[in-house]
This record gives C-alpha cells, sequence and structure tokens, in this order.
C-alpha cells in the first residue's frame, strides 16, 4: 500500500503534523504544523527544552499518542511513500517494531520487571517473525544482544531487568527495537539516565547501528553536545513547533534563530571552565502551550524582537541550501553569540 512514491534518499517525511490535547485548560497544541524529513542512514537530532514537544513528535509518529485527551488532529507522517496516519490501527502494527521501533527515556520502566530479558526479547521476535520457532528465537535473541556488546548473551537472557545496570537495560531496549529490524529508530533522550561514561558507550552503539545497519536514527535530547558528537543535522524544537533545521556544523558556527543561539550560549566549554566564567542562561519560561501568543512564540524571551515579532509568526524559510529558520531577524543573531 503506497499513497506517493518514495523518494529514494528519504526514510521518513512529515508534512504539517498536529497533535493537540484538550483539557480543562483549553486545547494543548503539543506539536503544531512540524514538518520535516529523516534521511536515510542519517542520525538527526531533535533538540529543545523540556515541554518543546519532542518526545510528543515521536510519538505522534508512532501513533502512540495517549487518549482519548490527546488525538493526531492534521499532517501526513509517511514511511516508504505510505501515510501511517491512514492506515488502520492494526495495518499499523504492522509497522511498529517491524519498520520502526522507539527506545524510551527510562529503560527501567520500559521493562517488565517481573519477566526475564530472554521472555521479553521473545515476546518482541515473536511478533515481528511469526513463522520463528522456538529455538530459533532463542538464537535470534542471542544474536541481538550481542549486536548491542553485551556480554555473555545466553547468560543474559535468565537475567531480570532489576540485575542489569542502567546502561545494560538500556541496551536490552536497543536489542528489543532492533528484532525487526526497523528502517527507522526513534530514541527518546535514551542516555538521560546514564551515567557519562556509559552514555559515551551506549551513543557510540547508535552511531555504529547507523554505520554498519545503514538505520535511520532520531536522536531526540536536551543536550547540544550529545547532538555536536553524534548527529548529522539537527531540528531544534520551541512550542511545538521546528524554529531552526540545518547540518550540525552549519547551526553551531552560524546559527539563524534566537533560541538556538541562546541555547548555545548556555553550552559549558572549555572558556566556560576558567577562573570566573559562569554560564548565561536563556532568560523566562517556555510558553504555555494552551495559550500560545499570536506572534513568535519565542518573542517573549528574545533579545532581538520587536513589534512585528509580537504580532506575527515569522514563517519557515530558506537561510542558505539545507538551513531553515523561522526568524523575522535571522542577519542579527550572530550578536547574540558576541559575549
Amino acid at each position: 500500500m503506497t499513497d506517493v512514491e518514495a523518494r529514494p534518499n528519504v526514510a521518513l517525511e512529515i508534512d504539517d503534523l498536529t497533535t493537540v490535547f484538550r483539557s480543562r485548560h483549553g486545547v494543548v497544541r503539543a506539536v503544531d504544523g512540524v514538518s520535516l524529513e529523516v534521511r536515510k542512514g542519517e542520525m538527526l537530532g531533535v533538540v529543545g527544552e523540556s515541554g518543546s514537544g519532542k518526545s510528543m513528535l515521536c510519538l505522534s509518529i508512532m501513533r502512540l499518542v495517549p487518549g482519548p485527551a490527546g488525538r493526531i488532529e492534521s499532517g501526513r507522517v509517511r514511511l516508504g511513500g505510505v501515510d501511517l496516519l491512514r492506515l488502520t490501527e492494526a495495518e499499523m502494527r504492522q509497522y511498529r517494531g517491524r519498520r520502526i521501533a522507539m527506545i524510551l527515556q527510562d529503560p527501567l520502566m520500559s521493562l517488565n520487571p517481573v519477566y526475564s530479558i530472554g521472555n521479553q526479547i521473545n515476546e518482541s521476535l515473536r511478533i515481528v517473525h511469526p513463522g520463528a520457532g522456538a529455538k530459533e528465537r532463542v538464537q535470534k535473541a542471542i544474536e541481538l544482544l550481542r549486536s548491542v556488546r553485551i556480554p555473555e548473551p545466553k547468560d543474559r537472557l535468565k537475567a531480570f531487568p532489576h540485575q542489569l545496570s542502567g546502561g545494560m537495560r538500556q541496551r536490552v531496549c536497543a536489542a528489543i527495537a532492533l528484532s525487526g529490524p526497523p528502517e527507522l529508530l526513534l530514541a527518546d533522550e535514551p542516555t538521560t539516565a546514564l551515567d557519562v561514561t556509559t552514555q559515551a558507550e551506549f551513543l557510540r552503539l547508535l552511531r555504529d547501528l547507523r554505520d554498519d545497519l545503514g538505520v535511520s536514527i532520531v536522536l531526540v535530547t536536551h543536550d547540544l553536545g550529545i547532538v555536536a558528537q553524534n548527529c548529522d543535522r539537527v531540528a531544534v524544537m520551541y512550542g511545538g513547533r521546528i524554529v531552526e533545521e540545518a547540518p550540525v556544523r552549519r547551526v553551531y558556527s552560524g546559527p539563524r534563530h534566537p533560541y538556538t543561539a541562546l541555547l548555545l550560549r548556555s553550552v559549558p566549554s572549555l572558556e566556560t571552565q576558567t577562573l570566573g566564567s559562569r554560564l548565561i542562561p536563556v532568560d523566562g519560561t517556555p510558553p504555555d502551550l494552551s495559550q500560545l501568543p499570536s506572534g513568535c512564540r519565542f518573542a517573549p524571551r528574545c533579545p532581538l524582537a520587536d513589534a512585528r515579532c509580537h504580532a506575527e509568526y515569522p514563517p519557515i524559510t530558506e537561510i542558505e541550501s539545507d538551513h531553515h529558520s523561522a526568524c523575522w531577524k535571522p542577519g542579527e543573531v550572530a550578536s547574540l553569540l558576541e559575549v
């Protein structure tokens, strides 16, 4: 079932995706008109403060928006030319785990504490490989654990989640996600609960999955340092929308949205480690998604904002090839880094 011809170098196309929640305070636009593409074999970083819509974007792609309060209001999400939003739930289950998978933030919450690691991997394999026998699934489970660099994988099948470290649990979640194996992997802040060393090892694993298996990866994080070291391109989210999108090096060398520039200014560097230096936080707080301003959503916090910024929301415009920004004053953004 193909809606349109798939673009050869694009794994996922998102067009004007909107996800809303109804609450007693009004309609919350968690994802508001997001358009984005994930290219084959790349790692796309999605960054922004808490509440910017990063995780809800991933849940919308997977069609796992919690109802009945939440629902996908409009848009298209195409995987291989097929619009996932037009599929029935039964048809969507043929995609989840097989062609698209997700690693959640907390591995201890993702894994069932009363089942062994082997049982949980086996459950996934029964779904994505229904014709495989019991022995074949056990062998495949061992191979999956080995592929995510878990030592003594055969013995780990008998272990329970609480018997593994946080890094090991997250690798198990990665093994389950790869049981398809998928074309697209969504990783929603997968390193938040890990220490620095384990975090680096897990990110290296994601890079190897991209390079060796050709899996396209969406890495959701609030850490711009992680994006700089691991991603090919970055999309910056604020108030439920993409405000800047570009190759990683271009964003770091010349951001064209004030929010991106201020985020970069707040990242620790060698200079800020010297005696007397301090980080410069982004002033203010993210907007209330149930009472969004009519103009640019970052205007109340933006040092460059003028009357037009408060009155009109800027459209996404192409600054240069493969670099887009939603700002009325992209040429003035560099001044924010001169501190």
